[in-house]
C-alpha cells in the first residue's frame, strides 16, 4: 500500500480559538475589526504602500462568507460573546467546515482518502495575529503567536503521529524563535512558517537568522513558504493605480508575479550557503503553482553561473554543489489538486510532493483519487509516483524522532 503524506493542509480555526488559548488577550480584541471587509486582506501582502483608496471596496465584491463574518461579529461587544453565539448558529457550520478544527473528523476524512499524515498550516488565525499587531501593543504579538501554537497543539494532542502542526514564529526575536521551535517540536510540530518578505528589513539568509536554520536542521522542522502567508513580493504602489475600479486589473497582475517570492527565498538560502551548512533542513513551496515553473527555473539557476557579467560582479561560485543540486536535495515543490505534475516529477524527481489543501475550497475533497487519475493519464515511473505520494516525505520526517 502506498504511503500518503499530505504536505499542505490547514486548520480552519473557529472564532473562539483565541478565547480558549488566551481569554485575557481575546477580551481586548474588538469583534468589529476581527474580520475586516477590505481588499487589504487580499492584496496587502504585495505592497505595504498600496493606496488606501484603491484597496477600499464594497462588501458585495467580496465573498459571502467574509460579508457574513463581518456583519455577524460586529454585532457583539466581545469576541467571546460572538464566538459563543457562533457555536449556536449555522454560521459555524458554513464558515468552519467539518474537520477544520476537530481532529476526529479530520482523521476520518484522512482515512477516507488513505492519507497517513498531514502537515497542518494555520488559516484565519493569521488574521487574528495581524489584528493584534495592528491594534494592540507590540508585546502582545508574541503572546498571540504563542497562544496559536498552544491551541494547535491542543487540537492534535494524542494524534501527533498523524497530525503535524506548523509553528508560527516571531521573527523580530531570534532567540524567542529558537526557543519556540524547540518547545513546539516537543508538542508535535514538524514545520514552521517562513515570511515571504525580508523580516525586519533583512534577508532570511542574513547571518542573524542562522540560529533558526540551525535549530530547524537539528529538530527536523520543515520550512513552510506558503502563498499569501506572511507577505509576498514588494511592488511599487503605482501598479495599483489603473484608473479603473476593477479588482481584476490589480489582482491578475499581482497574481502573475507570485513565483517571485519562492524564487527569491530559495535562491537566497542557496547562495548564502544555508542549505550547505544545514543539509537536514528542507524548504516547502506551497500554493505557488511551482510544478509549472520550477523545472525551467532550476535549470536557469545553473545557467546563471555561466554568465560573465554576473561572475565578474559577484565572483566565482564557491559552494561545493551547483545551485540546482541544493534545490533538488532540500527544496520540495508541493503539488496542489489541479496541478499538472507529470513533467515536474520526471524532471525534478524527489522534489515534487502531494497535498490536499484540506479543507480549503481551492483544494479537493478527493485529492488522492484526483492525483491517481491524473497520473494514470500521464504516467510516471511507479517508484517516482510512490515518492510523490509520501515516500520522500517519510524519509525526511523520519530523520529525527
Amino acid at each position: 500500500m502506498t504511503l500518503i503524506i499530505d504536505v499542505d493542509s490547514h486548520f480552519q480555526e473557529p472564532p473562539d480559538w483565541l478565547v480558549d488559548a488566551d481569554e485575557k488577550l481575546a477580551a481586548r480584541i474588538e469583534p468589529s475589526w476581527y474580520f475586516r471587509t477590505s481588499t487589504q486582506d487580499l492584496f496587502s501582502f504585495f505592497s505595504d504602500a498600496a493606496p488606501a483608496d484603491r484597496l477600499a471596496v464594497d462588501a458585495e465584491r467580496l465573498t459571502a462568507s467574509i460579508q457574513q463574518s463581518q456583519g455577524f461579529f460586529a454585532g457583539f461587544s466581545t469576541l467571546k460573546e460572538a464566538a459563543a453565539a457562533a457555536n449556536e448558529s449555522r454560521f459555524r457550520g458554513m464558515a468552519y467546515p467539518f474537520g477544520g478544527y476537530l481532529s476526529d473528523e479530520r482523521l476520518a476524512w484522512m482515512d477516507q482518502n488513505e492519507i497517513h499524515a498531514q502537515i497542518i498550516n494555520p488559516a484565519s488565525a493569521l488574521v487574528t495575529v495581524d489584528r493584534v499587531a495592528e491594534y494592540l501593543e507590540p508585546e502582545d504579538v508574541p503572546r498571540a503567536i504563542r497562544a496559536y501554537n498552544d491551541w494547535a497543539a491542543g487540537v492534535v494532542s494524542g494524534h501527533t503521529d498523524r497530525l503535524l502542526t506548523t509553528t508560527l514564529l516571531w521573527w523580530e526575536n531570534v532567540e524567542w524563535c529558537v526557543a519556540e521551535l524547540r518547545r513546539t517540536r516537543e508538542l508535535g510540530a514538524r514545520a514552521f512558517l517562513i515570511p515571504g518578505r525580508p523580516p525586519a528589513g533583512k534577508s532570511v539568509a542574513h547571518e542573524d537568522y542562522e540560529p533558526i536554520w540551525a535549530a530547524a536542521h537539528e529538530l527536523g522542522m520543515l520550512g513552510v513558504l506558503h502563498f499569501g502567508f506572511l507577505g509576498g513580493p514588494q511592488v511599487a504602489p503605482g501598479w495599483y493605480e489603473t484608473g479603473r475600479g476593477e479588482l481584476k486589473d490589480v489582482g491578475y497582475v499581482l497574481a502573475s508575479i507570485s513565483a517571485a517570492t519562492p524564487q527569491m527565498v530559495s535562491a537566497s538560502l542557496i547562495a548564502a550557503g544555508v542549505f550547505e551548512r544545514y543539509p537536514n533542513f528542507h524548504l516547502t513551496l506551497q500554493e505557488y503553482q511551482s510544478t509549472g515553473w520550477a523545472p525551467d527555473w532550476v535549470r536557469a539557476l545553473d545557467y546563471l553561473l555561466t554568465l560573465p557579467v554576473l561572475r565578474n560582479i559577484t565572483g566565482r561560485w564557491s559552494l561545493p554543489l551547483k545551485p540546482s543540486e541544493y534545490f533538488r536535495r532540500q527544496v520540495l515543490v508541493v503539488a496542489q489538486p489541479g496541478d499538472r505534475v507529470q513533467r515536474a516529477i520526471e524532471e525534478l524527481d524527489d522534489c515534487v510532493v502531494f497535498s490536499s489543501d484540506f479543507p480549503h475550497p481551492e483544494g479537493s475533497s478527493t485529492p488522492t483519487a484526483d492525483f491517481r487519475k491524473l497520473l494514470s493519464q500521464e504516467p510516471v515511473d511507479k517508484a517516482k509516483e510512490e515518492r510523490f505520494f509520501g515516500g520522500r516525505m517519510h524519509d525526511i520526517l523520519s530523520r529525527t524522532a
